[in-house]
């Protein structure tokens, strides 16, 4: 039991630290108009987001499962559930490598060239999507009728489609997969709870201390850029090797 849980642990924590759901929650909670507002809808977003990512691991896993069948329905089943252990490790070492080396060089959170490619693109997407890009830009003066809205479009952005947290949810709905069925409800509720916990924290610290958002932001840019890193690298390495252990269980080779 315990090995099973500290994995979507570790995965959720991993999430929970990662800066980049912290730094665009405070970003949304630095609203002008209806700062609780928009945090608590980023917040809600963000679940909505984790929920969709997990989903789909654990739609991978209901299909890699092996089932009753022919040897050859059998056989195939085991590759396929060996290719996506194999798959998703290598995922989440790579993800924590990238982490170490940036906690290690202490880059920025972007780099020149990545923001140089967004920009790119953000003005691509504006040409073509005029109205929905100034509905989603943190800087557009929007009505407090669709401030929520940009809240959780944000939320369900970055927790259910941001590349470096888009496969770690989806790692922890597959690892589902390996836990005892008694096990399985407990094991979501863990992982959903950690890894949307950080959307929550904008959310809260504007409603116990309003207009903090901005001050707030700075101090969790300095603290996950001396800790978090090196705390989300450790686990999400520990859990690759994990599952390429299990990788190398399945391999039918």
């Amino acid at each position: 039991m315990s090995t099973h849980i500290a994995v979507v642990a570790s995965l959720g924590l991993a999430l929970f630290l990662s800066p980049e759901t912290f730094v665009l929650g405070f970003v949304i909670a630095s609203d002008r108009k209806a700062p609780k507002r928009a945090a608590w809808a980023y917040a809600a977003g963000g679940v909505l987001g984790i929920l969709f990512s997990f989903g789909i691991g654990m739609l991978l896993a209901t299909k890699t499962s092996i089932g009753t069948g022919s040897a050859a329905t059998a056989e195939g089943h085991v590759w396929r559930k060996f290719l996506v252990h194999a798959v998703l490790a290598a995922v989440l070492l790579v993800i924590g490598a990238r982490r170490a080396i940036g906690a290690l060089t202490e880059e920025p959170f972007h780099e020149p060239e990545e923001d140089k490619r967004t920009s790119r693109l953000w003005a691509a997407f504006k040409s073509r999507f005029p109205s929905f890009a100034h509905l989603v830009d943190p800087a557009s003066d929007l009505p407090m009728s669709e401030i929520a809205l940009r809240g959780a479009l944000a939320g369900f952005a970055v927790c259910g489609l941001h590349p470096k947290i888009f496969p770690v949810a989806i790692a922890a709905g597959h690892q589902i997969e390996d836990m005892p069925a008694h096990l399985r409800p407990l094991g979501a509720l863990v992982f959903i709870l950690l890894g949307a916990g950080a959307t929550f924290v904008p959310a809260i610290l504007e409603t116990l201390r309003p207009g903090s958002a901005g001050t707030a932001k700075e101090t969790i840019e300095r603290l996950m850029k001396v800790y978090g890193r090196t705390a989300i690298a450790l686990l999400l390495i520990g859990v690759g090797l994990h599952m390429a252990r299990r990788a190398w269980e399945l391999y039918p080779g």
